[in-house]
């Protein structure tokens, strides 16, 4: 009787767990659970959606359905998510596997009919319910790899029945981890032209002043000087136990005076709101290079549903001063950091506090020439105009003239002017000392862009032109075309212009439209790319409008013509030439190249023996590819590979070879 007490007890303490055990999901690779990526991560133009599954290096590590379900859809492209299978789960969510090297033979045999039927390697393959193919939990499901991307490693979502991206570290994939989130860098930014972050119409960024106190809160060293609305944002990662890589925190909470004035919580998104992390990521502050920043107030544009809250801090009136901050930054199993400061007037002198933080502009702007003595940047709708000591304001000619003193800022004598929202000008601004004369002078032409409008914007010379669809922005703007003739170089590189200020994040797409008819004859050679800092010229197209050459833009950049004389490299690494070989070790490997406009999957044609074959290209390593699973007959056979660059270079490449 004793022993069945026992058992009885053994089953009823234990069954919820084996009965819970039968419901968890498993981890989705054959390797010790860990990621280096996470969910919500910044990614250029939209958040990361799911979690990268360590692969230590392996390549094909078995994958696994992290329960029962059905393949509900394969997608096979040579860039994004590369070899994709999607694994619809019996509860209605569906398990997203990304960045493959393959699958389980039972579906690479309907991929090989449907590349067959197509001659194309992209396939986008949709399934119902009863026709797909059914796996259990723990079912091999395809393989890890790095197809679409350079690094091996698995690319893991689960979204919902609506097809929204969730956290799947919410979704029964956790890991161990006891290691909280740290933040980088804490940022205070004046929100308009007549606040003020330590004496500055500027935002200041507190990045080696921020200190881990002993009481385990992190701190800048002083009370932060301000006046006026101003706005918080914060640069912090998160680690796990498993992997060193540096993580997204999932969540943020920022109290103002004890109350929450904001949270942001990554628990999931729909595609759809992809193009609004630039309103939640601080977008000036990552094209200034300064790192990736939380926005930790409400910005134009954002309606993004797992930001709550307004942030904004209004320190107009003297007496609303000092603020107590406090930024919470958590994990998902709860680890968290706390972030306290101080806001109080800049205004007031205070021998105990000193001004810290770095400003993000230094006294000679960004991008003015050196020799100039007035230096400009635009902060969305107003200038901010900044001398050497001695400057005591600047006379503005813009249709009337206008006067504007100068204030001591931290480095110099610091101005703001909000010119007219309403139509374009060339404005004269002068430099005038405390003697009224002018030692300096610069001309910039200011064109206002309303949100709401479709807007053309022109160069003062008329050769380039930007066409601004209505909504193109996230709120209205003033934007300056500056010409940049040191990047010319005559017959190779015409028409270069720079359009500040480039830190205005873009809803969508907008045209750049230059005019080649003074400078160059023949167009057909020719492109709109722009500067890219680490590449050099980026191609971004060049179909002909009106007589300008036009190309599609999502951000502002500098702009130029660039010629394209290169003709595109094309190598035959295997088969060797004449070499002969067995079916099972024919695998073609083919080199291909263009350093100039670049090379598009489409215009890569792979044939044997003048018949087409849907072969891989593999962008980042520059690679065409190509196993044939159809046995070839016996005997010579000839393999042509075709290369098209985009502005319709063409180089084709052949050999023999032989099967036995």
């Amino acid at each position: 009787m004793r022993y069945l007490v026992l058992a009885l007890f053994f089953i009823i303490s234990f069954l919820p767990r084996l009965l819970h055990a039968e419901d968890e999901s498993i981890w989705p690779v054959d390797a010790k659970p860990a990621i280096t990526s996470s969910f919500g991560e910044f990614r250029p133009g939209h958040f990361h959606s799911g979690i990268d599954l360590k692969a230590y290096g392996s390549m094909r590590l078995p994958c696994r359905a992290v329960a029962d379900g059905w393949v509900s859809r394969v997608k096979v492209r040579p860039v994004g998510y590369g070899k994709a299978l999607y694994l619809t789960l019996n509860d209605g969510r569906t398990a997203v596997y990304a960045h493959l090297d393959g699958f389980v033979q039972s579906i690479e045999d309907i991929i090989h009919i449907e590349q067959d039927k197509s001659k194309e390697f992209s396939v986008d393959i949709f399934f119902d319910k009863a026709e797909a193919l059914h796996f259990k939990k723990g079912d091999i499901v395809c393989y890890e790899g790095r197809s679409g991307t350079k690094h091996p490693h698995v690319h893991f979502e689960i979204r919902d029945q609506s097809e929204r991206p969730l956290n799947a570290l919410l979704q029964g994939f956790q890991i161990d981890d006891h290691i909280p989130p740290t933040p980088v860098a804490l940022s205070v930014e004046p929100l308009d032209g007549r606040s003020t972050v330590e004496l500055d119409c500027q935002p200041r960024i507190w990045s080696k002043q921020l200190m881990l106190r002993n009481d385990g809160v992190w701190s800048p060293r002083d009370p932060i000087g301000v006046s006026g609305r101003v706005g918080i944002s914060i640069d912090a990662y998160d680690k796990m136990d498993a992997a060193e890589n540096v993580l997204a925190v999932y969540s943020i909470e920022m109290f103002i005076n004890g109350e929450k004035r904001w949270e942001t919580n990554f628990n999931g998104f729909s595609f759809s709101e992809n193009s609004l992390i630039e309103t939640e990521r601080n977008y000036r502050l990552y094209r200034r290079g300064q790192g990736v920043f939380h926005r930790l107030y409400h910005s134009a544009g954002n309606k993004l549903e797992f930001c709550t809250g307004d942030g904004i801090i209004d320190c107009a009136e003297k007496d609303s001063l000092p603020v107590d901050c406090t930024i919470i930054l958590s994990d998902v199993v709860g680890n968290r950091s706390s972030v306290k400061f101080t806001l109080v007037a800049d205004e007031d002198p205070d021998e105990d506090r000193l001004i810290t933080g770095e400003p993000l502009l230094e006294l000679n702007g960004w991008g003015n020439p050196a020799t100039n003595r007035i230096k400009f940047d635009i902060f969305n709708r107003y200038i901010r105009l900044v001398s050497p000591p001695g400057i005591a304001g600047y006379l503005i000619n813009e249709g009337c003239q206008i006067y504007v003193p100068t204030n001591v800022s931290v480095d110099g004598r610091m101005a703001v002017w909000a010119p007219s929202l309403n139509t374009a000008t060339m404005c004269n601004i002068n430099a005038v000392n405390r003697q009224g004369e002018i030692v300096d002078s610069i001309l910039i032409n200011i064109n206002p862009v309303k949100q709401t409008e479709a807007n053309t914007v022109r160069s003062s010379d008329g050769i380039l032109e930007v066409e601004i669809p209505q909504g193109s922005l996230f709120e209205s703007a003033l934007l300056t075309i500056i010409p940049e003739p040191a990047y010319v170089v005559a017959g190779e590189i015409e028409a270069v212009y720079r359009i500040e200020p480039r830190d205005i994040p873009l809803n969508g797409r907008v045209e750049i439209r230059i005019d080649p008819t003074e400078s160059i004859e023949n167009c057909s050679e020719w492109g709109v790319y722009y500067l890219d800092k680490n590449s050099g010229w980026t191609w971004l197209g060049n179909s002909m409008r009106d007589s300008f050459l036009t190309a599609p833009s999502l951000s502002w950049e500098t702009f130029g013509l660039v010629v394209d004389r290169d003709i595109p490299y094309v190598r035959i690494k295997s088969p060797k030439d004449g070499q002969s070989l067995t079916q099972a070790s024919l695998n073609i490997e083919v080199a291909v190249n263009d350093t100039t406009s670049g090379l598009s999957y489409n215009d890569l044609i792979m044939s044997i023996d003048g018949y087409k074959v849907p072969a891989e290209y593999d962008a980042p390593r520059k690679r065409l590819l190509f196993s044939p699973w159809n046995k070839l007959t016996t005997g010579e056979h000839e393999l042509t590979v075709k290369a098209l660059d985009r502005v319709g270079h063409e180089v084709i490449k052949s050999i023999k070879f032989n099967i036995f």
